[in-house]
This record gives structure tokens, sequence and C-alpha cells, in this order.
């Protein structure tokens, strides 16, 4: 079995060297440029020498190696059927992140959909490219400095989400991933939950929601989706008392409503001090693959 490479490690690299060339102010990235040059510089034998959009169908990217003696010369390629700049954006760090990464495994790497949500150990390849395509895009001390001393607020996730030119999901994994905040991200569809991650901090005081091999959960008949409560945009706001989310606390409830796919997006956001002692010793409850969720969803709600 092979050994994992080291993701994040391999980011900062390229982030240092961004620090020292384009400054801390170089958001949001381009990452056509990054793969080019980086590539030019550092290992000119081996350089990218493209990046475009192809007709990709059933990939959202692309890499590809030619070989000629002991030069190689690769190309990266994007779905140009994709609609949102923040999932090419994502798309070509995940590519560049294979180049560095994985090149000398295979010359050719095609990137579903599902591939760019993976981020399972078990999947190494395209956990690692996306585990560096997002610590390359939003790295946490950065992160940390937008989000810090902030209230949680649709202002806040649209300023964060443009400064890095990332998917609004990806964001939001980052958000939990980084914040000391106890929130709860939930990804639903058609009233049912397809899968949530929890903050460290609301992991820690029992906040999470379990969705791997149970029946479909239904959201709360009070939540945005259900109840029908919306504005004249895609987003809304509701403050939930007790009993809505958890029987315990009360809980802010922050609704997006994708227009490009069949899914809503929920941040919840539970009160700083937690009721009662705070667990320890806890581990997540469950491995986190959107996609698996989204089959196992099709599959029960078929069956």
């Amino acid at each position: 079995m092979r050994e994992p490479k080291h993701p994040i490690k391999e980011a900062n690299t390229v982030i240092a060297l961004l620090d020292v060339v384009l400054g801390e102010d170089r958001y949001p990235l381009n990452i056509e440029d990054i793969c080019l040059e980086y590539s030019r510089n550092k290992f000119p034998d081996h350089r990218i020498q493209e990046v475009k959009g192809d007709d990709l169908p059933g990939f959202e990217g692309a890499l590809y190696g030619s070989h000629r003696d002991a030069k190689s010369r690769w190309l990266i390629l994007y779905n140009n059927q994709i609609p949102q700049p923040g999932r090419i954006n994502f798309t070509l760090a995940h590519e560049f992140g294979h180049y560095l990464m994985h090149r000398d495994e295979l010359n050719e790497f095609e990137c579903s959909q599902k591939d760019m949500s993976n981020f399972r150990d078990d999947a190494q390849r395209e956990s690692e490219a996306n585990k560096f395509a997002s610590q390359l895009l939003m790295p946490p001390n950065d992160f940390r400095k937008q989000i810090k001393r902030q209230k949680i607020s649709f202002d806040l996730i649209e300023h964060c989400t443009e400064r890095y030119s990332v998917s609004l999901t990806a964001m939001l994994l980052k958000f939990v991933d980084i914040t000391d905040k106890r929130c709860v991200l939930v990804v639903s569809t058609n009233g049912y939950i397809l899968w949530s991650k929890s903050s460290q901090n609301a992991l820690k005081s029992g906040k999470f929601i379990k969705t791997v091999g149970l029946s479909p959960i239904p959201l709360p008949q009070a939540s945005a989706d259900i109840s029908g409560v919306t504005d004249n945009g895609n987003k809304i706001e509701i403050n939930h008392s007790p009993g809505i989310w958890w029987p315990d606390e009360p809980v802010k409830e922050m609704t997006i409503f994708s227009r490009n796919y069949d899914f809503v997006i929920t941040l919840l956001e539970l009160p700083d001090d937690p009721p009662g002692n705070r667990q320890t010793g806890f581990e997540d409850p469950e491995p986190f693959d959107s996609f698996d969720n989204f089959e196992n969803y099709n599959e029960r709600m078929n069956s």
C-alpha cells in the first residue's frame, strides 16, 4: 500500500513562496498562473505546459502527462461547463495537487465531482488533492484573520467565499474546521439531510447529526426549508428556541438555497457556552463523505 503524501506540507511550500512574491493581499489566487509559473521555475523539465477549459463530460477536471526521454509536459483541464468560478478554482487547485504529489505514480488523472468532495483517507489520491486545494486556496492563518472576533453572518460568509473564490460548500467546510464557534454544517435535499459536519467545539459538546447507515433524517418542521419561510433572495436567518434542532439549546439557523443545484445549505450556530458538562475523549461520529451519503440517501428513498 502506498504511503500517503503530505498535502498540507506541499501546499504550505507553495504558500510560503506566494507570501514572498505576492504578499498577503493576493486573494483570490490566480491558480492558472500559479500552476504555470511554479512548475516552470521549480520543475523546468516536467513543467505544466497549459491550463485551459475543455469539454469533459462526466469530469470536473483532468491532468495529463506526456513523456519524452527524461522530460515530461503536463496539461491541466477543467470542464468548461462548470458555471461557478469558485468550482473552477478548486478544480484547478485539485489538479495542481495531483501534479505536485502524484505525477510520478500516474500519467493521467480524470476527476469527477465526487472526487472533488472526497476528503476520506481511504481514497488517498483524491483526498490528498482536495486537502492540498483547500489549504492552498484558503490558508488557515489568513482564514482565521478574516473570521476572528467576527459575528457569523451572511456578510461574513459572502466575504470569505469571494475572497478565496471557492464554492460556498468548500468555504463553509473550511470555516467549520477552523472556527472556535459551536457550529454544525448541514446539507439537505427534498426535506432530508444528506450530510452534516460539526466544528470541534460543537462535537465536544455532543452536537452532531449522524447520517451514515440510518434511515433518511427529515429536517425539523420549523426549519426554513420545510416551513416555507423565505425572503426576497436565496437566504434566510431564523433564531430557534430549544426543541427545534436539539432539545436543550437554542440555535441560529442560517439557510442558503442553491440556485444551481437541488440542495439547501444550512449553518447552525449554537451558544458559546454549552449546557452541562463538556464531553472529553470524543470521536467524530462518522467518516465524512458527502457523495457517499447522497448515494445512500437515494438508495434508501428508492427502496
